[in-house]
């Protein structure tokens, strides 16, 4: 049988005064990213039964029947096989936890894709709820490959939609910003990648590795070292020299450094994912911002092939 190992945090983030420096290294994105997950976790509530369909059909939603192996039911599998029933699944999962978030996520759904719809995504947010997050995850992945036969047009509605619905609270989880990088990367790839030259592959190598190394560690010392360890890991790179003064706080600049790798070798893109999680674990531990993290960058860059192993026991 496949054993779980159980990684525990080595360190955890202090709040005294002696810890200040550290906590400013990490910076404003670190807060906004992580809220999620430092967050006391939300009680599940129990499986929604399924919506009255309106007249004429519906939009399959998700009632809760026996399990497959999986986690998943027969009705549920077979919603996420319809493009509508994916849709409400993929567009659930960013719906908010918060009563009056959720309210107008559901509002700019229905707006977007009628009332039957944001009924169904209504119903797949109450049974994500339910999963942990390795079966979220792979619960959406089946959602986003039903979708790939709609038009791009179709296609680029819904990635706005799910844009709006993840900033509707002002700010994007781990979860969120994994899901959103996996619909564009696997739905709407930017044909204009082109290859770069080798300075600015290393230089977007070596920032994502520092933002990872800041998020990974509450100390600047141990976040260098893990920084080294994963740039040691990049002998197709060359010497990665670490980048001065870096700001890990710039998302956009984040996204810009993976659609800059997109064009390496694939043999060079496994080399990079194998230094990112030689960043993320080298402090024993792999929490699910950092495991959200890889599978994104993963997505972006297009690294066939990557897996992270095993699934890991998250804890508090």
């Amino acid at each position: 049988a496949q054993q779980v190992v159980r990684r525990r945090m080595a360190m955890r983030l202090q709040q005294s005064e002696a810890d200040e420096e550290n906590e400013l290294h990490r910076g404003v994105l670190y807060h906004i990213l992580a809220e999620a997950t430092h967050a006391a976790p939300e009680t599940a509530p129990a499986a929604p039964a399924a919506p009255a369909a309106p007249v004429g059909g519906g939009v399959p939603t998700p009632p809760p029947l026996r399990a497959t192996g999986d986690g998943l039911s027969e009705a549920e599998r077979d919603a996420l096989r319809t493009v509508e029933g994916a849709e409400a699944c993929f567009l659930g999962a960013l719906v908010a936890a918060a009563p009056e978030v959720q309210r107008a996520q559901l509002a700019r759904i229905a707006d977007g894709k009628g009332d039957a719809l944001a009924s169904a995504a209504a119903g797949w947010r109450g049974r994500l709820a339910t999963m942990d997050g390795p079966h979220r995850r792979m619960t959406c992945e089946i959602a986003v490959s039903t979708l790939r036969s709609q038009a791009r047009k179709a296609l680029e509605a819904t990635a706005g939609l799910a844009d709006a619905l993840v900033m509707a609270d002002g700010q994007i989880d781990p979860f969120e910003f994994a899901m959103t990088r996996m619909f564009r990367a696997r739905l709407l790839p930017d044909v204009r990648a082109s290859r770069k030259g080798e300075t600015i592959a290393r230089e977007a190598a070596a920032f994502v590795l520092h933002v990872l190394a800041t998020f990974g560690t509450p100390e600047r010392a141990q976040a260098d070292r893990a920084w080294q360890a994963g740039a040691g890991k990049l002998a197709s790179f060359g010497r990665l020299e670490a980048l001065p003064s870096v700001n890990v706080n710039d998302l956009a600049r984040f996204d810009e450094a993976l659609k800059d790798l997109v064009r390496l070798p694939p043999v060079v893109k496994r080399e990079f994912m194998e230094a990112c999680q030689t960043v993320v674990g080298f402090d024993g531990a792999l929490n699910e911002t950092e495991e959200n993290f890889l599978f994104a960058i993963a997505d972006v860059i297009e690294a066939t092939g990557w897996n992270a192993g095993a699934a890991p026991i998250y804890e508090n």
